[in-house]
């Protein structure tokens, strides 16, 4: 098993598998009975030893839900530690904090790298393939100005959850173009999700750029009339709900 960042990793499968189960074992058992890191002061290695999870899983290609996986070892302590989805969530944080740290210091891109883990952080070859489109993708000119009007978006949404559009309440041309734009992204986009083709999702994702454009610049979002404000944030809402099955992009737009 690495000790190190740098350290070799297990040549084999079984080697791989024990080492996993090993330090997965040891993780969940120090957390379950509260002997976790604090500060500077780590005697059990937890930080190493997450490392070394998460770097045998990438270089195997593992493809492993990570909550599961500890809920497990937890349960298998029974009654001995405390288990539970928080002791799992303080487990999950302190996994993607390493995860982070680890990314930058390879010199992947820290946007990148915030704009996946802010949302979701299960899956560690998952996480890592949105990282890698993300990364990619802000090499477009365009990539930037959509990244803008997606942070605009999730500024004027706030905590607004609905998603669902009446066509019939649409007044202005742009509100209907950009439906129009959204519905057939939705069906082209989930099948690249399903496949996890997320370079293309975004490459599609940025069919939104212009009409996104035209609705702030022709429609007012907080009309008086409430239902009309109420379609029009559900609308908007809709399209950050469906960028943010790669990543809040937001967290990668250049004048953030």
């Amino acid at each position: 098993m690495p000790i190190r960042s740098d350290a070799a990793l297990p040549e084999t499968g079984i080697g791989a598998i024990v080492g996993l189960a090993d330090r997965i074992d040891t993780i969940a058992g120090c957390f379950g009975i509260k002997k976790v890191p604090t500060g500077t002061a780590d005697p059990y290695g937890l930080r190493r030893l997450s490392l070394a999870v998460l770097r045998l899983i990438e270089d195997r290609g593992y493809v492993l839900v990570l909550p599961e996986i500890f809920n497990k070892a937890l349960t298998l302590y029974g009654s001995r530690v405390a288990g539970g989805s928080r002791t799992v969530a303080e487990i999950m944080d302190f996994v993607k904090r390493r995860f982070v740290n680890d990314c930058i210091s390879r010199n992947m891109d820290s946007r990148a790298v915030e704009a996946v883990t802010s949302i979701s952080f299960t899956e560690v070859i998952d996480s890592l393939e949105r990282i890698d489109a993300l990364s990619k993708m802000r090499q477009e000119d365009s990539f930037d100005v959509l990244a803008g009007s997606f942070k605009r978006i999730r500024n004027i949404v706030k905590d607004n959850s609905e998603c669902s559009v009446d066509t019939s309440l649409f007044t202005d041309h742009a509100e209907g173009e950009l439906f129009a734009v959204y519905e057939q992204l939705v069906q082209v986009g989930r099948k690249q999700l399903e496949t996890r083709n997320y370079e293309d999702f975004l490459n599609s994702m940025l069919r939104l750029k212009e009409p996104v454009d035209r609705f702030f610049d022709d429609v007012m979002v907080m009309a008086e009339d409430e239902k009309l404000r109420t379609n029009r944030l559900n609308l908007l809402t809709a399209i950050g709900t469906l960028i943010l099955e790669v990543g809040d992009i937001s967290k990668m737009h250049l004048g953030s």
